[in-house]
Formats: structure tokens, C-alpha cells, sequence
């Protein structure tokens, strides 16, 4: 059998993104304190030094134990310039609720780190991504297989089971071998490493928000969400390996053809977002696709679950019917979908530097 035909590629950050895990280890109130603009996290092991030297750790877990945060606990005991001696990293805050004068953000969900304490960006994610890509452009070049789909798809309740029908359809194959027949999944011949960071630009936490657009109103929902962001500049390196030779038989030919695909799916999803990106301008409010001249090619992390469904889009040609799937999608939320083109029923946005870009925004290519 061939082997698959590994390369390494660039990705990089074009936006702020947030990436979380089961596996991570989000901030509590406890973990942290807020000081100058920055979010101090607590250095466990540097807060028992200075326990010990002030000979004062009963009197601390007395105070853990009545539920009150370790710099509350600290000042009560009588403990004098400490912050420097108990801070681990700071991350710095771009948040309304700061500005605002609160003393705690509660918790912080914290962007995926390797035991190093290195963000990285999990082989999932990637593969994810890369899939729908493979997907969605089979689909623009064979309508024909789905038209079943395409034309009932109204009539079921369930479109994540006409998803995992697609699926079938594209990477499930049938094989034959000295009369044995056997199914084999393409995607099994993709093969993605973990992407780990070669050039750090640090991260920053801001609080969650979405431009909303509904019957009786046009605004940036702010959430009490805190998400701790790659800051765009940030320069992340992967292995992806592909076996052509069996994936030949759903277009895919070489490393080109997978980046060509994966570029077509994300203009798809910029498209999704036109029609809610003009009412957001009209009303004052820009959003920035990118932090320099180079355009996604990639949308990842917390945010982009609405574009994965937009692979379903590629089974019509006519903007009327994408409205109508749309509608479907969407039918559950109770906000207004615009009627012109198929549009997301919000965008998925992050102050940075007192901009609002999308969120996930990444480019990668070839080394």
C-alpha cells in the first residue's frame, strides 16, 4: 500500500482565537487577581513559599475554607506587598468588564495549552476542517449523487442525520478483496499532527461577544463569557500526511488540491457572513476580517460550529432555496434570518486593540 505523502505547513493566526478542551484547566476567581490591566495568575507553589516564610498557613486554610478569593484571604492575615512574589504569568485584558471596574472576571475559560504551558492547536480541529473542505467541494462537483438529499431534505427534522448520510456517501467506500467485501473510511488516510506554536505573540483575555440581528433590534450582545485568545501574529507549524493514491476517487490529487479546497470552502463562509456584515456596517459597526494583508483560508476554535453546517449550502445553486435551508437550520433560534441571501443568525466577534475582528480568522500554506 502506498504510504502517505507527509508535508509540514504554516498556519497563521489572522485574528484572535480561542481554542478550549475538557482536558483544560479554566481560571476560577481563586487562581487569579486583577492589576494593572492584567490578569495575575497565581503561582501555586511561589503562594506556599510565602505562607511557610510568614509562618501564617493555618490561618490561610481557614480563610480557603470560609470560600473567599486568596488575595481577600492574604490582606486579612495581614500580609503585606505580596503580588509580586505570588505571580506565575500574566495575561493582559481587553474586556468590558474590566473597564468597568470589577475586582474579578469569575471564571475564564482558558485557551488549550501542551504540558509545557505552550498553546497549541489540537490535530482534531485541523482535520476537522480539512474534511468539510474535502466535503463540501465533492458535493459542488457532484450534485448529482445527492439529489435525494437535496430534494427531501425539507421534510426531515434531523439535518445532522442527512450529514452523517453525506458523509457516507463521500468518505465510505466499498472494497472487495479475494471475494471479501469490507467498507473502509477515507478519512483514515488523512493524517494530521497537532499544530505547536514556533513564534508566540502571547494571548490576552476579553469577554465574549456576538453582533446579533433580530426582528426588533441590531447590537453586540455582550456575554458574562471570558476567553483567554491567541493574539493574531501568532505562528503555529503541523504534519499532514495524505495517501493520494485512495483518495483519489473523491478529487484529491495533491497537497494543491487540498489547500485549492479548503480556500473554496472558507470564501463559502465569509459569503455566509455578508448579508449580516452590511447590516452591521450600516449601523456603524466594522468588523475586521484580518489583522494584515493576508486572507483566511481556515476558520477554527470557539465560534465557528454555525460554518460547519454550511456545508449543506453546497447542494444548491439557487439563493432562494439556500434561504429556505437556512431557515431549517436556524428554525429553532428565534432571531430574524434575513431574506436575501443565507446568513448566520450571528457573528461571532472579539475586541482586540479596540477593534472588533471575527474570531478564528488563520491562514495556513505550504512551508
Amino acid at each position: 500500500m502506498e504510504k502517505e505523502n507527509f508535508e509540514k505547513l504554516r498556519l497563521e493566526i489572522l485574528t484572535p482565537t480561542y481554542i478550549g478542551g475538557a482536558e483544560n484547566k479554566n481560571l476560577s476567581n481563586k487562581d487569579y487577581f486583577l492589576k494593572d490591566n492584567a490578569i495575575n495568575i497565581i503561582d501555586i507553589a511561589k503562594l506556599m513559599k510565602l505562607l511557610d516564610e510568614n509562618n501564617v498557613y493555618e490561618k490561610f486554610v481557614c480563610g480557603v475554607m470560609s470560600n473567599k478569593s486568596i488575595t481577600n484571604i492574604l490582606d486579612n492575615i495581614g500580609i503585606k506587598n505580596y503580588e509580586d512574589q505570588i505571580i506565575g504569568d500574566r495575561i493582559q485584558v481587553e474586556t468590558i468588564g474590566y473597564d468597568n471596574g470589577k475586582n474579578t472576571l469569575d471564571d475564564i475559560k482558558m485557551f488549550i495549552k501542551d504540558n509545557k504551558g505552550q498553546p497549541y492547536i489540537p490535530a482534531s480541529s485541523l482535520k476537522g476542517f480539512i474534511t468539510n473542505a474535502i466535503a463540501y467541494n465533492y458535493i459542488l462537483n457532484n450534485r448529482e449523487k445527492f439529489k435525494i438529499i437535496k430534494d427531501n431534505i425539507y421534510d426531515v427534522r434531523n439535518l445532522k442525520g442527512k450529514w452523517k448520510e453525506i458523509q457516507k456517501i463521500i468518505f465510505k467506500e466499498q472494497r472487495k478483496n479475494n471475494d471479501r467485501k469490507y467498507e473502509i473510511d477515507l478519512r483514515r488516510y488523512i493524517k494530521v499532527s497537532d499544530a505547536t506554536i514556533v513564534r508566540n505573540t502571547g494571548t490576552f483575555i476579553t469577554e465574549k461577544e456576538d453582533f446579533v440581528v433580530k426582528s426588533n433590534n441590531v447590537k453586540i450582545n455582550t456575554i458574562n463569557i471570558y476567553r483567554e485568545y491567541v493574539i493574531p501574529g501568532a505562528i503555529f507549524e503541523f504534519d499532514i500526511g495524505i495517501n493520494f493514491n485512495e483518495m483519489k476517487n473523491i478529487g484529491v490529487f495533491s497537497m494543491s488540491d487540498i489547500l485549492n479546497m479548503i480556500q473554496i470552502y472558507t470564501n463559502r463562509c465569509i459569503e455566509l457572513d455578508e448579508v449580516l456584515e452590511k447590516v452591521a456596517s450600516e449601523n456603524n459597526k466594522i468588523f475586521c476580517r484580518t489583522v494584515n494583508e493576508e486572507m483566511p483560508n481556515m476558520i477554527l476554535g470557539g465560534g465557528s460550529g454555525y460554518y460547519s453546517k454550511s456545508i449543506l449550502s453546497a447542494l444548491f445553486d439557487d439563493k432562494k432555496d439556500l434561504m429556505q435551508l437556512v431557515r431549517k437550520i436556524l428554525k429553532n433560534h428565534n432571531h430574524r434570518i434575513l431574506d436575501k441571501i443565507s446568513s448566520p443568525r450571528t457573528l461571532k466577534i472579539a475586541k482586540y486593540n479596540s477593534k472588533y475582528y471575527f474570531v478564528g480568522m488563520v491562514r495556513i500554506g505550504e512551508i
